[in-house]
């Protein structure tokens, strides 16, 4: 709950960069007779989430792009296309913390980037098959 519009807006402008008034809107469960936002804490977390990954995400231009790539790294976008290709989950450890990530993003594609979105550019995946294993003909003697 909110005193007033005005501290409700300066709560997103601790987070956002700008303040889509449109949006923050839909977050906004009823205005009570005394001017106070009630508002759901959760889609409140969303919007903030999802607009702090579109803002990073904005700034990616042709030249910053080419940066990333003459140093030999790759942007976050096309590691997550990478993540995507191996059908792997990023975020997920082996014991399944990645489930509440789950249920809060819509789609994996979703998911990835915002968790991408700490670092301006990652090392491309680097597969070396080590150990092969490569099964042994054996001969078969015939018993008389």
């Amino acid at each position: 709950m909110f005193n007033n519009y005005k501290e409700y807006v300066n709560f997103y402008k601790k987070y956002l960069n700008n303040v889509d008034d449109r949006l923050i809107k839909t977050a906004i469960l009823r205005t009570t007779k005394r001017g106070q936002i009630i508002v759901f804490k959760g889609l409140c977390d969303r919007i903030i989430i999802k607009e702090k990954a579109r803002e990073f995400y904005d700034k990616f231009n042709h030249e910053k792009i080419d940066e990333i790539h003459s140093k030999g790294k790759i942007t976050p976008m096309e590691k997550a296309e990478e993540y995507l290709k191996l059908d792997v989950c990023a975020p997920e450890d082996r014991i399944g913390s990645a489930s509440n990530r789950c249920e809060f993003f819509s789609d994996c594609y979703e998911c990835i980037l915002e968790y991408l979105s700490c670092n301006e550019e990652y090392d491309k995946f680097d597969f070396k098959l080590v150990n092969s294993y490569t099964p042994k003909k054996v001969k078969i003697k015939k018993m008389l």
